[in-house]
């Protein structure tokens, strides 16, 4: 392999690692994103249920 070939192979290797970098960042942020909103549904859900187990608790009297 020649020195030039080898510059051009780590041009390449630069190239491909900062787009699939920046894609994965973009792709993190997505998670992110979707993480957020799970997890206030999931608050959500959490809530509800511990309203209705109160309010199970009371009525049975336990």
């Amino acid at each position: 392999m020649t020195m030039s070939e080898n510059t051009k192979k780590k041009e390449k290797t630069l190239l491909v690692s900062s787009s699939s970098m920046l894609t994965g960042r973009l792709f993190c942020q997505k998670i992110q994103a979707s993480i957020k909103v799970q997890n206030h549904l999931t608050f959500k859900i959490y809530k509800h249920v511990k309203i209705t187990e109160t309010i199970s608790c009371t009525s049975t009297g336990h």
